[in-house]
């Protein structure tokens, strides 16, 4: 019992259990992508609106420049590229790298030039989020309006944003919840198997132990009723049938014992289960001498060795 019910159980709860693990950090895991998506749109929008409130106020001069590199010097902030179109050609106005300042971005090879040109073709702002940098790019498409009336000239601001602190706080968050989901669920599982245990498992167990001392001999053994409730009513169950029987083989016992007759008694292989006083008279055996051996001892031959199966 204890080898088979018990273990087979204990493997289907760990299996749900992990299924429910699984399930449950799948969960949290896209719960929080999404929070840290947020967060970074977020934080992104901010210093975006900052630019655009900076640009509205100081446009092409020497105190946006100084803005863009105070706001620059924040930790998350990687790059900004503030850039103008002028007689046709997109200019870096500002810059966290003072020495992009005054470059024209038509001449530029890298990336974020090549970025910055597509915007200025396309008329549209987008962001992108490179994993494999742990960076998150914006570029805002918009246009100067120094007086805030009517469409002045193109503008683009290129913002790349570091996420690594922002992804550090998000996988600490979501190591830390794994494990109180791990060891939650560790401890369930084994409070719930204890609650099997002392209900199922014991009741089970005392029922095939009192089986088992009746089938060696012991006609006193019976099953302890833990509970009224379904093991309880097979324990009594059987408690009733053994009374029963012990009851029955009593009164057989008292039969056999008193008939004149010889009476024997064998099973399918022709072993003699009992041997009557009266039959101990007749062929001279005692019943401990012949009990556990066929029949065909008692026989002589060659009747013997037709009895000898059955």
């Amino acid at each position: 019992m204890r080898s088979s019910l018990a273990v087979r159980i204990l493997f289907e709860i760990f299996f749900i259990f992990m299924i429910a693990m699984g399930a449950a950090a799948y969960i949290v895991y896209e719960e929080l992508e999404s929070g840290q998506q947020q967060e970074i749109n977020g934080r992104v929008d901010t210093i975006q609106h900052s630019l655009q409130m900076m640009i509205n106020i100081y446009g092409d001069s020497e105190n946006l420049i100084r803005a863009v590199n105070a706001v620059g010097a924040e930790r998350d902030v990687k790059s900004i590229i503030i850039s103008r179109k002028k007689n046709g050609l997109p200019i870096i106005i500002a810059a966290t790298d003072n020495r992009r300042v005054g470059e024209n971005l038509e001449n530029s090879t890298d990336d974020s030039s090549a970025d910055i040109r597509y915007a200025f073709e396309a008329m549209k702002s987008g962001s992108h989020y490179h994993t494999d940098q742990g960076v998150f790019e914006n570029i805002f498409y918009f246009h100067f309006r120094p007086d805030g009336k009517g469409r002045g000239d193109e503008g683009v601001v290129h913002l790349v944003v570091d996420t690594a602190r922002i992804h550090n706080e998000v996988y600490s968050n979501i190591k830390n919840i794994a494990v109180l989901l791990l060891a939650s669920l560790l401890i369930l599982g084994v409070l719930f198997f204890m609650i099997l245990q002392h209900n199922v498992f014991k009741p089970i167990l005392n029922i095939k132990n009192a089986m088992e001392r009746q089938g060696a001999g012991d006609k006193n053994a019976s099953a302890k009723i833990y509970a009224v409730d379904e093991i309880g009513a097979v324990a009594k169950t059987f408690n009733d049938m053994i009374k029963v029987i012990v009851s029955n083989e009593a009164r057989t016992n008292t039969i056999i014992n008193t008939i004149m007759e010889s009476v024997i008694v064998i099973n399918e292989l022709g072993i003699i289960t009992l041997f009557s006083p009266t039959a101990v008279l007749v062929f001279g055996y005692r019943a401990e001498e012949v009990i556990g051996k066929n029949v065909s001892i008692l026989m002589p031959e060659p009747y013997a060795n037709h009895h000898s199966y059955f």
